[in-house]
């Protein structure tokens, strides 16, 4: 149903747009990690919840989940900022653009043959699976610059 799809994307963005001042708020507080990791955590519920809905309201439910994704990145563009030194800055930030442009690519190859070959829910294991990968590769880095 379009409106259903409609609402997820609605939902989604309510949460980033009400809970992104005071999310970067705890994110100074108690560690923009911390924040980070909970918010994956919920994006990964949200996969988990979108595969296995019973109704349109716990679709909706899984849209309002996967609006912490945004706060996930947000956390995650400050803490890369945090990683290296501002003298190399630009050339760290292209790395991560060029990195960001391969999975860009390589995204909608493996996902719709996945969606093709496998099944159309194995999308959204592996898109979880990735942002577990994302939470462990968070907890394995240094929270500060070092140099």
């Amino acid at each position: 149903d379009p409106f259903i799809i409609g609402g997820m994307s609605t939902a989604a963005t309510v949460v980033f747009v009400f809970f992104a001042i005071p999310l970067a708020h705890l994110s100074d507080t108690i560690g923009r990690k911390k924040i980070a990791a909970v918010s994956a955590f919920l994006t990964v519920l949200s996969y988990i919840v979108l595969i296995i809905a019973p109704n349109n309201v716990v679709l909706l439910l899984a849209g309002f989940l996967s609006g912490f994704n945004m706060s996930f990145i947000q956390n995650m563009m400050a803490i890369s900022v945090d990683l290296v030194p501002i003298q190399r800055l630009g050339s760290w930030i292209g790395l991560q653009g060029f990195c960001r442009g391969l999975v860009s690519i390589a995204s909608p190859i493996i996902c719709g043959y996945l969606w093709s070959y496998v099944f159309p829910q194995s999308v959204f294991y592996f898109l979880a699976a990735t942002q577990i990968l994302a939470i462990i590769i968070l907890m394995l880095i240094p929270t500060e610059v070092t140099k």
